[in-house]
C-alpha cells in the first residue's frame, strides 16, 4: 500500500511542477498588452483592454481555466504536503524516480503536441471554448498575442519540464547512491565493534 502512495505522490509531484512550469512561462511577457491580459487572467479586472466583444468573451473563458487551473494546482500542492506530513515520503529516491517517470510520460506528450502544435492548438480550443476562438490577423487579440508567442511559451515549457524530469532522475540515483554508502558504511561499523 506505501509503494502506491510513492507512486501517486510522485505523479502529483510531476502534475504540480507542469503547472508551475505553465504559469511561470505565462508570466513572461513581452509588452504592456500582455501583462495587462495576464493581470486579468490572473484576477485583475479588464479595464484598459480595449478588446472586441468576442475577444473579451474569449478571454473571459481563458480567465475560467486559468481559475480552474489555479485551484487545481492549490489543491494537489495540498495533497502532496499532507502526504508529506504525515511520512508517506519517507522513500525519497522513489518519489523522485516515481515524479520523474510520470514528467517523462508528460514531458513525451508535451514534444508530440510540439510536434503538431498547429493541430493540438485547434483541438485544445475545439474541446475547451465554447465561445469564439478564431480571430482575423489584425484583430487586437491577434496582434496581442501572435502565433509566435504560443510556440515560445510552449518551449518554455517543456524546457523548463526537462529540467525537472533529468533532475528527479538525478536526485533519485544521487539518493540511492546515499544510502547505499550509508548502508555499508553502517554494515561496517556494526563489524568492528
Amino acid at each position: 500500500m506505501e509503494k502506491a502512495k510513492i507512486v501517486l505522490l510522485g505523479f502529483v509531484f510531476s502534475l504540480i511542477v507542469f503547472l508551475l512550469c505553465i504559469k511561470s512561462a505565462f508570466f513572461e511577457v513581452e509588452n504592456e498588452k500582455q501583462r495587462q491580459v495576464i493581470d486579468f487572467l490572473f484576477g485583475k479586472d479588464d479595464h484598459g483592454l480595449n478588446f472586441s466583444k468576442s475577444e473579451i468573451e474569449h478571454l473571459i473563458e481563458v480567465k475560467g481555466f486559468v481559475f480552474i487551473g489555479r485551484i487545481l494546482l492549490f489543491c494537489l500542492l495540498a495533497s502532496f504536503l499532507g502526504f508529506l506530513i504525515v511520512g508517506i515520503a519517507n522513500r525519497k529516491e522513489q518519489l523522485f524516480l516515481y515524479g520523474g517517470i510520470f514528467g517523462a510520460v508528460i514531458l513525451l506528450f508535451g514534444f508530440v503536441a510540439m510536434l503538431g502544435f498547429d493541430q493540438s492548438f485547434e483541438l485544445m480550443h475545439r474541446l475547451f471554448f465554447k465561445t469564439q476562438w478564431r480571430f482575423s490577423e489584425d484583430s487586437l487579440l491577434i496582434k496581442t498575442f501572435p502565433y509566435e508567442f504560443f510556440i515560445e511559451r510552449a518551449k518554455m515549457i517543456l524546457f523548463r519540464f526537462s529540467v525537472f524530469v533529468i533532475s528527479c532522475f538525478a536526485i533519485s540515483f544521487l539518493l540511492r547512491r546515499v544510502s547505499a554508502v550509508h548502508r555499508k558504511a553502517c554494515y561496517f561499523l556494526k563489524r568492528l565493534s
